[in-house]
């Protein structure tokens, strides 16, 4: 019995929850501070109980790897080099409200990419390829760029996320993508904090400069 249980609290030191993602700009952030402002304010009213994320928080979740081997860190951050080598920097735009899942009532709030998807889920597919290679589970749902908002814990079963959403709301938040962050998440009692671990270069062109 004494052995099962130093093996297991070896097994929770040796690993490490991580995920990917994209860091947003300052403007990005106040204005998903300020539609999440108004947004609380009219699930309070709908009867809507939700955990809300801190703006300092929000980000692009590109990839959710959750426990990892803690001695595995560094073969990972070489293998998404080798991922974003591959891919230019490029632009995406947050551009409107929704919820997971669609036409039912909401369990997440988001703010969804519009312009820059493609490239976003171009980007996306090869990082769990690269995650896959280091045993990580392939992603079975096919990726859809956003910015968690909230997470609702119990909803009218009538409400949609459109009944909450503010007649006059408007997004429109660029976010230039020119890296990709590898985050380690630490679970507390007041939420999650995330630590970057290392950061990963969308470098394709400027890889095919012509040496001068």
């Amino acid at each position: 019995m004494a052995d099962e249980k130093n093996g297991a609290i070896q097994e929770r030191i040796e690993t490490i929850r991580l995920f990917v993602g994209i860091v947003l700009p300052d403007a990005a952030r106040d204005r998903l501070r300020e539609i999440s402002a108004r947004l609380r304010s009219s699930a309070e009213r709908a009867r809507v109980h939700a955990s809300w994320e801190r703006p300092e928080k929000m980000h692009i979740t590109v990839k959710f790897l959750g426990a990892f081997p803690a001695d595995e860190v560094a073969r990972l951050s070489a293998s998404l080099d080798a991922a974003t080598a591959a891919h230019a920097p490029f632009e995406a735009e947050l551009d409107a409200v929704g919820s997971f899942p669609p036409n039912r009532p909401p369990r997440v709030i988001f703010a969804a990419v519009g312009q820059g998807a493609a490239p976003l889920a171009a980007l996306a597919a090869d990082i769990d390829a690269a995650c896959a290679s280091l045993g990580v589970p392939r992603e079975a749902r096919r990726f859809h760029g956003h910015v968690t908002l909230a997470r609702v814990k119990s909803a009218p079963r009538s409400l949609r996320v459109v009944d909450l959403l503010p007649a006059d709301l408007a997004l429109r938040e660029r976010v230039p993508v020119g890296e990709i962050v590898l985050f380690r998440s630490e679970l507390g009692r007041g939420g999650s904090t995330h630590h970057v671990l290392s950061r990963h270069p969308l470098i394709r062109d400027i890889r095919n400069v012509p040496a001068t």
